[in-house]
């Protein structure tokens, strides 16, 4: 099918679900949610169960076809972009068009829309155990983890769809640019071994990478996630049990606190991920798309960078690099930064080799202050002075970051 992504781009803005009110959604518009669907005639309850609070962790099943496939979606509490793309994807199989109708024809699908409530309430990536879920395949500890595991072994999927959100400063290669999409067919060994199982996973997601790349939203934003074996998380469990797990992380790009940018192509990525499944386009072609993905590398990034900035010190003038990122005030390094307004200088000197959600400068912008005033930890309320003699507070700068 020609210009599938065009088709869901599309369809996005009319399936697209309103009552969930973006990443801060409540449990309670979530169950309306899942039971508006199950009322649909389109879903029907799989399984549920409880969390260690009480709160309802629900499966919905869909679809009647011999192929298994089933996603779930939010294991980490503080990624909910991932649950907002699934919940589209809910609404577009409901929604009757030829890409839909053909899923439900060849697929059976479960989906576990949110599995970590407490961690959602919370904002934290982990459950109200203090467990992380995916860490927690083989000892099972937490009801969520023994939930997911419970419910793959009574489906046996064929397929999973492990979705996540990522921190704001992961960046593609060679362009430097924020990750918007990143993708992963998980080891299943130490040895890499690309199992008939992976090959399958790396052809779902390599043909996932081809046509995001060919949009002008993605290009140059889709990444391969960290490649490395985790025999605790699930993707790497149902994998070495033999399912073709397919990870999609939703990224961010600049100026979209909300990361709907993000949604809109995980929910893409996530149909043509189902689409692939159904056997209809995927081959040895889709295979070297994903072997071709960039690394999506993690921690060189900042939110700004002024760049050559001149600051006079006794008996002398230099330039420097001044690089402003956002700080985790819990001081907790597993909470995502996108919510905090405290942004500090974090870096200064040779800053060539990072990126920069905004670069600002290039040697035509001076530090308004004492030398010394200029340190790591500082917040970014300081002045600089422009070419054309205009003062500018840095925190101007950081309105539309």
């Amino acid at each position: 099918m020609e210009n599938i992504l065009d088709t869901l781009v599309s369809a996005h803005h009319e399936c697209m679900e309103r009552a969930l009110g973006g990443r801060k959604y409540s449990l309670d518009d979530l169950y309306a949610v899942e039971q508006r669907h199950l009322q649909g005639g389109v879903f029907r309850q799989h399984a549920c169960m409880c969390t260690v609070q009480g709160h309802r962790v629900n499966a919905l099943s869909c679809g009647n076809g011999s192929i298994r496939v089933m996603a779930w979606s939010q294991m980490h509490g503080n990624e909910p972009v991932s649950t907002l793309a699934l919940a589209d994807v809910m609404n577009f199989l409901e929604g009757g068009s030829p890409i839909a109708s053909m899923i439900l024809q060849n697929l059976t699908i479960v989906a576990i829309p949110l599995l970590n409530p407490e961690g959602h309430l919370s904002a934290n990536r982990r459950n109200s155990m203090g467990i992380d879920v995916n860490r927690d395949a083989l000892d099972l500890v937490s009801p969520e983890a023994a939930f997911l595991m419970e419910t793959h072994a009574a489906l046996k999927p064929d397929f999973g769809l492990n979705l996540h959100d990522q921190e704001l400063y992961h960046i593609t290669e060679p362009l430097r640019r924020q990750t918007l999409v990143a993708l992963l067919a998980p080891e299943c060994d130490e040895a890499k071994t690309v199992t008939p199982a992976r090959y399958k996973a790396m052809q779902v997601a390599g043909f996932v990478a081809k046509q995001l790349l060919e949009s002008p939203v993605a290009s140059g934003r889709v990444a391969k996630y960290q490649d490395s074996y985790t025999p605790t998380a699930f993707g790497d469990t149902f994998m070495r049990k033999g399912t073709s797990s397919v990870l999609i992380e939703a990224g961010s790009v600049p100026g979209d606190h909300e990361r709907n940018t993000a949604r809109q192509m995980v929910f893409a990525s996530i149909v043509m991920s189902l689409y692939a499944m159904c056997g209809a386009m995927y081959g040895e072609e889709a295979v070297s798309a994903y072997d071709a993905l960039p690394l999506n590398i993690y921690n060189t990034m900042y939110d700004i960078v002024l760049h050559g900035l001149e600051v006079s010190a006794p008996g002398r003038k230099y330039r420097v690099d001044v690089a402003i990122r956002r700080t985790k005030t819990s001081c907790n390094d597993e909470d995502f930064a996108d919510d905090s307004t405290d942004f500090r200088i974090a870096n200064i000197g040779n800053l060539s080799a990072f990126a920069a959600i905004m670069d600002f400068g290039n040697a035509d912008i001076a530090y308004n202050g004492p030398y010394n005033g200029l340190y790591v930890g500082r917040p970014a309320d300081f002045d600089i002075v422009d070419a054309a003699g205009n003062i500018i507070n840095v925190r101007d700068l950081l309105t539309n970051i």
